[in-house]
């Protein structure tokens, strides 16, 4: 598992200085909303309702400016997919939640495009992105008890891949500060295309918005 987050993390590294005119680096942090139906449960077990669940979200940006309103993002991010799910046993005399998660490393590509208004520029962004599971959990509780049963997530026993792909939306507004800082407030949405389930009787599709703020250095000098 190491080795592959070691590759993820080589890829944007090389990727970002494969660029010819690299213009901004920096960072952003915030929280995600996810619904991703990890449904771990067994025959006797029936799904009742599903609940999101919300996660930190920190990442590394790195924007290359390839005209005065387009320029390619790239991102390496650390968050959580998950839902709460709430089950019953088959003769319903039993019911109690699930909370399953899963921490990821993603790297996504996205084309942007900017429009500046007054003081401010307004951005759009949507690219492809790709996510390896860095491990999971899932938490058994109950209304009237206190006490939680937490295990990891044997990703082989329950056949979930550890591979994402989807796309990946954001929007929001930034603004350059003192010495063309740039500073972010966003919203972003990811949709995973690829199913992490390998069981054949269900579909498990990633799926999270997140809002954001972040700052970008530049570290080269615009052409004039």
């Amino acid at each position: 598992m190491h080795r592959k987050i070691y590759t993820f993390i080589i890829g944007f590294v090389i990727l970002s200085f494969s660029l010819q005119a690299q213009d901004y680096f920096g960072i952003k942090g915030g929280g995600n909303v996810s619904n991703t139906p990890l449904r771990l449960e067994s025959e006797n077990v029936f799904i009742l309702d599903q609940q999101k669940l919300s996660f930190f979200l920190v990442g590394l940006t790195y924007e290359k400016k390839l005209s005065k309103n387009f320029s390619l993002l790239s991102s390496l991010d650390i968050t959580k997919q998950g839902s709460i799910l709430e089950k019953r046993n088959q003769d319903g005399s039993d019911v109690f939640y699930n909370a399953n998660e899963i921490s990821y490393l993603k790297l996504s590509l996205k084309p942007k495009i900017s429009f500046k208004f007054s003081d401010y520029y307004f951005f759009m962004a949507l690219g492809p992105s790709i996510s390896r599971a860095l491990n999971g959990n899932f938490k058994i509780f109950r209304d009237d008890d206190f006490e939680t049963v937490r295990e990891d997530l044997d990703f082989e026993k329950w056949k979930i891949s550890k591979t994402d792909f989807g796309i990946n939306s954001s929007m929001g507004i930034e603004k350059l500060v003192a010495n063309k800082v740039k500073v972010q407030l966003g919203v972003e949405y990811y949709l995973g295309l690829f199913d992490i389930s390998n069981q054949n009787e269900m579909d498990i599709f990633n799926e999270s918005i997140s809002i954001f703020i972040g700052a970008s250095l530049p570290i080269s000098k615009e052409k004039s």
